[in-house]
């Protein structure tokens, strides 16, 4: 989601960038798991649609597996996917994307925000993925200084994060800010 608000984005041959579609937890602390806000929403809306066409047949499958999921928090997930699509629109409006309309970027973007296309939520785009969404992608060599710098911030960053148990990092070139799981 940063790196759309940008005028460019630096990318060299092994670089990827990740999805922005919701997720949500799923479960508790031992037998939980993040599933894409995607697949619950269209999951339900089929089970939906697909029961109040029923003509014949048993529906009770269908209201026992949509007993399974609350009305409210679909909602409440649609409300996060378009938020998070506005976000990026308004990120890209002012940026790489200029002169395009919602519906454009929208469109454009969708292997960022659809793990149908992916055929995952956790599948990264690389810079030629990136390109075809119409975003500014500068290449870099993996030899210049810049991106060696790049890689060591990155290597550092990683081992905060996995070392002090943080879910949260930023830097500056003053200050650290971190926030432990």
């Amino acid at each position: 989601m940063v790196c759309l608000g940008a005028d460019r984005i630096l990318m060299s041959r092994t670089s990827e960038l990740g999805p922005i579609d919701t997720q949500v937890y799923v479960g508790d602390e031992k037998n939980g798991r993040w599933l894409a806000a995607h697949h619950i929403i269209t999951t339900y809306d089929k089970l939906f649609s697909d029961a109040v066409a029923l003509q014949q047949g048993q529906i009770e499958p269908y209201l026992q597996q949509l007993g399974r999921l609350n009305a409210v928090e679909i909602q409440e997930l649609k409300a996060q996917q378009t938020l998070g699509l506005r976000i990026a629109a308004s990120s890209l409006q002012r940026g790489m994307l200029k002169g395009k309309t919602d519906a454009e970027i929208e469109k454009l973007i969708e292997p960022f925000t659809n793990p149908e296309l992916t055929l995952s939520h956790g599948r990264a785009l690389n810079h030629e993925q990136v390109k075809n969404c119409g975003l500014n992608v500068e290449m870099m060599d993996l030899g210049s200084e810049l991106w060696k710098t790049v890689w060591a911030l990155y290597v550092r960053s990683n081992y905060v994060v996995d070392a002090m148990n943080v879910s949260k990092l930023v830097e500056t070139v003053e200050t650290t800010y971190n926030v432990a799981k």
